[in-house]
């Protein structure tokens, strides 16, 4: 039977019927799936962070060498979530720098509910991904730094965590990422028809055409990046902010700019050279200087850019990924705090040279002061000490309990406690530090 035409068969069976705005929805059987409470957002079934999902997928032998890092193609898979069956979903491995893995190791996946039978979606998410956390054992730092942009009025991805197997195989625990798509940007804006596009390479900005399209992507119009780019290349220093807040959400920016540095994810768009403000030696600014982990949607409705987290699973202290940096950087202790990693990762430094669109504003007055004031609110707003460590803790006692269960992780559950240690201390410290950066009393 064609692939396409079984899928629809068995979605539709599945479905019972059931047609709503998120297409096709599967009804679960038993399972901790029917008894989330949603609030009315069914796909927060898909995301409740009470417990461990059980994710089974399925893969023809013959599909199984088409599943290969960097291959973009996906293969047709079953799906089983919590009990819930949806045949077939589009399946490839996610590829990484870092966190690339081949099938022989612990790879992370990318699931597609609608590459083979059209609407087809999992209680309205038609686009996730799992986070295979090589670069985290703590699998707290990205979860943690997502409430946190969330909080602070950023559409973020939610998350929870997941034991997943293939074709039989535990695979071990990972962490569900909620994918950017239409489906996504339909829940953050009241006009979900405009450009995204995701940094796939770490030297490339907002103002830069190798932005890879993820909506519209067969218009493929990037006329409103070239506008961007035009402003950014040409528009002299005296009306460079006038000019860019046409096209940029700069308040918006501002409060992303606050919270990835608040957050220390110094893999992400603006935040990691560590270089004080007034600094003039281009010598000084080394080690981490390029753009990543990050999306920018275009918002048809203000007609201005915004930028989207992604990627943060270098966070909250984590110094994995400064590894590779020790040799650039000129301080290699500015992320160390006895006894633990991080929390003294500094929040008033200029943004990334390879971040053109917003490092021009970095010698213009008032920036230092306005990322100031944003970093004073997000502290304030979005920074909740106690809730942020109840949810840490939670993460905590889920992995305790559920890994590491197979032979693929590459974590131990002395490694674990150790980097979990790392990122509550971040967490517990982290306010009065920044505060204190930011020479407010952390007791006013």
């Amino acid at each position: 039977m064609n692939p396409h035409t079984r899928g629809r068969r068995l979605a539709l069976a599945v479905a019972l019927g059931m047609v709503g705005a998120g297409g096709l929805v599967a009804v679960p059987a038993a399972g901790h799936v029917a008894r989330v409470a949603t609030n009315g957002d069914r796909s927060a079934k898909v995301f409740d962070p009470k417990f461990v999902h059980t994710i089974e997928f399925g893969v023809a032998p013959a599909d199984l060498p088409k599943l290969g890092l960097g291959r973009d193609e996906r293969v047709p898979a079953s799906m089983q979530f919590d009990g819930v069956a949806l045949d077939p979903v589009g399946f490839r491995l996610k590829s990484g720098f870092a966190s690339g893995q081949p099938l022989e190791g612990k790879p992370g996946f990318s699931i597609k509910t609608d590459e083979y039978v059209e609407d087809q979606a999992l209680f309205g998410i038609e686009k996730f991904t799992l986070g295979n956390e090589i670069g985290d054992p703590s699998f707290v730092a990205e979860q943690i730094s997502y409430d946190v942009w969330r909080a602070a009025g950023i559409p973020a991805p939610r998350t929870a965590l997941a034991n997943v197997t293939l074709n039989g195989e535990p695979f071990g625990l990972y962490v569900i990422r909620e994918g950017y798509d239409k489906k996504f940007l339909r829940r953050h804006f009241s006009n979900p028809d405009g450009n995204l596009y995701e940094s796939s390479v770490g030297d490339v900005d907002m103002a830069d055409q190798l932005l890879d399209a993820r909506t519209n992507e067969t218009v493929n119009d990037k006329s409103d990046i070239a506008e961007l780019a035009q402003v950014v290349e040409t528009v002299p220093d005296e009306q460079y902010v006038a000019e860019l807040s046409k096209l940029v959400d700069l308040n918006e920016v501002f409060k992303y700019w606050a919270v990835e540095a608040l957050v220390a994810h110094f893999d992400g768009y603006l935040t990691g050279t560590n270089v004080p403000f007034g600094n003039t030696d281009p010598a000084i600014v080394a080690g981490n200087t390029w753009p990543n982990n990050y999306y920018t949607y275009h918002d048809p409705d203000s007609d201005k850019f915004v930028v989207l987290p992604h990627g943060a699973d270098w966070s909250l202290g984590n110094l994995i990924g400064l590894i590779p940096l020790q040799g650039g950087n000129t301080d290699w202790q500015y992320m160390r705090e006895d006894p633990y990693g991080g929390a003294s990762f500094r929040t008033l430094s200029i943004p990334k040279p390879g971040a053109r669109t917003i490092a021009r504003l970095a010698t213009l007055p008032g920036t230092e002061d306005r990322l100031r004031r944003n970093l004073e609110w997000a502290v304030k707003k979005a920074w909740d000490t106690r809730r942020l460590l109840a949810r840490a803790d939670q993460i905590a006692a889920l992995v305790r309990a559920n890994g590491p269960p197979t032979a693929r992780e590459q974590w131990t559950p002395e490694q674990f406690e150790t980097a979990f240690a790392e990122r509550r201390s971040f967490i517990e410290h982290r306010a009065d530090l920044v505060l204190r950066e930011l020479g407010v009393n952390p007791n006013r």
